[in-house]
């Protein structure tokens, strides 16, 4: 058989194609079975990671039921606080003339708070007064005495109200709350007397975990007439100013029955 020179130039081209593409084809082939495998493997780790983030979704869900539950709980327990409270830590009659005192556990301590409540109970015929003052750091918390006779007391630059300040309680039983709360930048105080505030204060730049000095009896405690009453709180004021990288002032809050002693130290009185 005889061919021409153009048909054996079409044969070879031919015979050229169709090698390359049976070499593609095996080596499609070959790419197939690499990848198999590793769809293989995609879908096993698609489904790993679907169950992963069912279980991560229910540990959530389940973190926050509780989280829920434990809110509730926590608002039923601030709700019957109060009656609780009334009810299991009644004061013990004491005579007419006798000022008693008490310290109540207080509800919703955390971190970033401080609460102490006082149940009081002022006699008719004896004059008491909640005190308020900043002096300078006192290495040991004198008696309310000391307070009384105390002459040099500060303005503070740090504190928005400095100023000596009293506030008379009349007779009967009476619920004192001193708080000190801390929020991004300041830490407030204050004082409520049967849940009225009666006196607020606030500095910027507070320091953390201040050391305070402050009457921790859980028991009933009476003072005749001739016994002083009792010193409540000292703090101190502590910021992360370099200036006041010591401590040096202090605030004191305190019970009186020295009606006199504002009246000659140009103070905050309230009656």
């Amino acid at each position: 058989m005889n061919f021409s020179l153009r048909s054996l130039i079409a044969i070879v081209l031919l015979i050229a194609f169709a090698l390359m593409t049976l070499n593609g084809y095996l080596a499609a082939g070959r790419i197939a079975r690499q990848i198999h495998p590793l769809r293989y493997q995609i879908g096993m780790l698609e489904r790993e990671l679907g169950e992963n983030d069912s279980k991560r979704r229910q540990i959530l869900l389940h973190a926050l039921e509780e989280r829920e539950s434990f809110h509730a709980i926590y608002e039923e327990v601030l709700a019957q606080y109060p009656t609780i409270r009334d009810r299991n830590h009644q004061m013990v009659p004491r005579p007419v003339d006798i000022f008693s005192i008490k310290r109540m556990p207080a509800p919703g301590m955390l971190p970033s708070n401080f609460i102490i409540e006082y149940k009081l109970v002022v006699p008719v015929e004896r004059p008491v007064w909640v005190r308020f003052g900043v002096h300078t750091v006192i290495p040991e918390t004198p008696n309310s005495t000391f307070f009384d006779q105390h002459m040099d007391w500060r303005q503070s630059p740090s504190l928005t109200n400095s100023k000596l300040f009293e506030q008379q309680i009349l007779p009967g039983e009476h619920l004192l709350t001193i708080r000190e709360d801390d929020h991004p930048g300041r830490r407030e105080i204050s004082i409520a007397l049967d849940g009225k505030l009666i006196f607020e204060t606030q500095y910027s730049d507070a320091a953390s975990n201040p050391i305070r000095n402050y009457n921790s009896g859980i028991s009933q405690s009476d003072f005749p007439r001739q016994k002083p009453l009792p010193h409540l709180l000292t703090s101190p004021i502590s910021t992360n100013t370099p200036n006041f990288s010591t401590t040096k002032e202090a605030y004191t809050i305190w019970l009186s029955d020295d009606s006199d002693q504002l009246k000659s130290s140009g103070g905050n009185r309230h009656e």
